[in-house]
């Protein structure tokens, strides 16, 4: 499609460490590993995007997260589930994306 960024370019990692940030927009990327560690994110999208290796470690991500259309390889994602964000949760959209969100315990 015209309006669509090309994702041709391989990048080998991407890690966010120790982080608080308002919005992270990381899309149409194609990388051997995207990590998440240790952030705290209001706004996290991830959409379009084709994963050897998708890790999100210690991470809050409050209101929104985007996952669609993403492939992940393999992944360990251990975010705090909707009902533990308290009472206006979380907005989730994962069409397309195999990625399963698993609650931190």
């Amino acid at each position: 499609e015209k309006n669509q960024p090309a994702t041709h370019k391989l990048a080998h990692w991407i890690v966010i460490k120790d982080c608080k940030l308002p919005k992270l927009a990381v899309r149409y990327i194609r990388s051997k590993l995207l990590r998440l560690e240790n952030c705290e994110i209001e706004e996290a999208y991830l959409s379009n995007s084709q994963l050897d290796a998708l890790e999100i470690i210690n991470t809050r991500i409050h209101r929104h997260l985007d996952l669609r259309n993403t492939q992940a390889k393999t992944q360990r994602v251990e975010i705090a589930t909707r009902a533990h964000l308290g009472a206006l949760g979380r907005v989730e959209r994962l069409e397309g994306s195999n990625v399963k969100l698993m609650p931190k315990e």
